[in-house]
C-alpha cells in the first residue's frame, strides 16, 4: 500500500471514529441529563410491563416482510437516526455505535440493501467512501412502527 493511500486510509478511519465519538458522547449527554432530571420517578416494572415489550417487539417483526432481527434493526435504526439528521451512514461505520463487528454490519447490511430498506450512495466529496441510507419505503415502515411503540409503551405519559 503506497503512503498516500495509508495517509487517506487513516484520515477516514479517523474521521469516521470522530463521528463515532461525537455521537456516543452526545448520547452520554442526553442520558445523563434524562437520569438528572428532577421528579423522574422510575417507572414500575410489572408483567404487563414486560408483556408490553414483547408485544412491541412482536409488531416490529409484522412491519417487515421477512421479519429483521435485533442486528439487521440495529442497522436500520442507525440508518434512520441519521436520516433524522439530514445526513446518510458511512459503511464501515454503520453498527460501530452499537458494538456490531465491521464483518458483521458488513454483512448485514448487504442483506438489506438487498431487500430495498437500506439504499447505497457514493460520497460526493469522495467516491471511494460508501455512504448508506434507509429508503423511503423503510422510513415509513420505521416512524409508524416507533409512534405505535411510543404509543403503546407504559413509560411514556
Amino acid at each position: 500500500m503506497a503512503k498516500r493511500e495509508k495517509r487517506d486510509l487513516g484520515a477516514r478511519r479517523a474521521h469516521t471514529l470522530g463521528e463515532v465519538s461525537r455521537e456516543l458522547q452526545r448520547v452520554n449527554r442526553s442520558l445523563r441529563r434524562l437520569a438528572a432530571a428532577p421528579g423522574r420517578a422510575r417507572p414500575e416494572i410489572s408483567g404487563a410491563s414486560v408483556g408490553a415489550i414483547i408485544a412491541v417487539r412482536r409488531m416490529r417483526d409484522a412491519c417487515f416482510d421477512p421479519p429483521v432481527g435485533d442486528l439487521a434493526w440495529t442497522l436500520l435504526l442507525e440508518a434512520y437516526a441519521a436520516r433524522l439528521d439530514g445526513r446518510r451512514s458511512v459503511m464501515t461505520s454503520l453498527g460501530a455505535t452499537a458494538g456490531v463487528a465491521r464483518s458483521t454490519a458488513h454483512r448485514w447490511t448487504a442483506w438489506l440493501l438487498d431487500r430495498g430498506l437500506l439504499t447505497r450512495h457514493a460520497d460526493p466529496k469522495d467516491e471511494r467512501i460508501v455512504l448508506i441510507g434507509v429508503s423511503a419505503d423503510a422510513a415509513a415502515r420505521i416512524r409508524a412502527y416507533l409512534a405505535e411503540a411510543l404509543a403503546r409503551s407504559p413509560w411514556v405519559p
